[in-house]
């Protein structure tokens, strides 16, 4: 009897259960009354661990969907605003409205549009003093360099400055690779204004063309950048000679151009440079020194008043290009007239090639007929017409 009673409060129990279970599914598409015969009981342990749960399934996925809902509802609200944001931030950076790009207008060459500047974004500046009808006094130099924006220059020209000052505001520019001096008298370049490699990490190029000097400048010696390769003085007056210690000073230039520059001897600092490429084209030098740089490998003497190639030369073994055109050179030392000598030599112009066959050997081996850049590896002509100035 008891057993009896155990049996039908279990089944009621069950009962109750399979109510809440249903009363409690959320039911989609009617389902037909003859399927419903179909429908499996759970068993007494399922339908515990269902009742055990926080939450029905049902009930979770609803959750997600209110939830995506909401995103979307916010990413339609913010695509409206992300797009005015854009196009005020481009319209800001074109400078149409804040006049920077008037500023440009003077010596920009490569002009640039980062967001969120009010200054000149330009690559590559020209700052012409003429044209800006400045001398390149301190104060006027130090305005200049404001101006510009210095994450996107690249390039700087300073021409036409017959009062040429430098400021610590060149200091500024981190990006810059090329350093270029046109038609300037350098006035002053003080310690404080150098190209030290912490404020200059990217320079390594630096022309001076048709310029003035007074001796090397503090600026140009005092912590010299370690990554400054590529040093070129073109048509320039260097107001003194160079300094014995250069090697010191100029460590890592290993391209160094004085083209032009009315050297009336031949600079015994650059003996103890580790020059791979050297041009003293166009100087008044007469004698050359017994020994250069072991790493010596261009090496470009055209139109200077050389009769003799020394004979130490022979010892340079990575010496591959050498230039004597438009030179006294009469006679060749032995060693470069061997016929296993894999030098590429110019010696056109010279009275050397005068008294060969055009058609011989030796000439074709000295180029007697073919010009190759006796006027300078620097494109001192080009460069000439790209920094005339313009009339107005």
């Amino acid at each position: 009897m008891l057993s009896g009673l155990r049996s039908v409060k279990l089944l009621i129990q069950h009962d109750m259960e399979m109510v809440r279970i249903l009363s409690s599914t959320k039911i989609g598409p009617a389902m037909p009354m003859a399927n419903f015969e179909n429908v499996i009981v759970p068993e007494r342990e399922s339908i515990i661990m269902q009742s055990a749960k926080a939450s029905p399934p049902w009930y979770r996925v609803n959750d997600l969907t209110i939830c995506g809902k909401r995103v979307t509802r916010l990413i339609v609200t913010l695509m409206p605003v992300c797009g005015v944001f854009v196009l005020l931030t481009s319209i800001t950076s074109s400078g149409i409205f804040f006049g920077s790009d008037v500023t440009c207008a003077d010596g920009c060459k490569l002009r640039m549009h980062p967001w969120f500047t009010r200054q000149c974004a330009c690559s590559v500046m020209e700052i012409n003093c003429f044209e800006r009808g400045i001398t390149g006094r301190a104060t006027e130099m130090r305005s200049v360099f404001q101006s510009l924006d210095a994450r996107v220059l690249n390039s700087l020209i300073v021409s036409h400055c017959p009062e040429l000052v430098f400021t610590e505001d060149i200091r500024r520019f981190n990006r810059l690779m090329t350093l270029e001096l046109y038609n300037a008298t350098v006035v002053e370049w003080p310690a404080n204004a150098s190209l030290t490699f912490s404020h200059l990490p990217h320079l390594s190029t630096l022309y001076i063309v048709r310029s003035r000097l007074q001796g090397l400048p503090e600026g140009l010696t005092n912590d010299f950048s370690k990554n400054i390769v590529d040093v070129e003085f073109a048509a320039t007056d260097l107001g003194s000679p160079l300094p014995d210690d250069l090697s010191e000073k100029w460590s890592s230039v290993v391209m160094l151009y004085l083209e032009h520059c009315r050297l009336q001897e031949f600079p015994q600092a650059l003996t103890r440079m580790q020059l791979t490429d050297m041009s003293l084209v166009g100087n008044n030098i007469s004698v050359l020194p017994d020994g250069l740089s072991e790493s010596s490998m261009f090496v470009m003497l055209d139109r200077n008043p050389l009769d003799r190639i020394p004979d130490s030369f022979r010892s340079l073994d990575q010496l591959n290009y050498l230039t004597v055109q438009y030179t006294n050179i009469s006679t060749l030392p032995q060693w470069l007239q061997a016929e296993d000598a894999s030098i590429n030599f110019r010696a056109r112009g010279t009275p050397y090639c005068r008294n060969l066959p055009t058609d011989s050997p030796a000439a074709a081996f000295a180029w007697c007929a073919a010009d190759d850049y006796s006027n300078g590896i620097f494109p001192l002509a080009a460069r000439d017409r790209d920094r005339a100035i313009r009339a107005v």
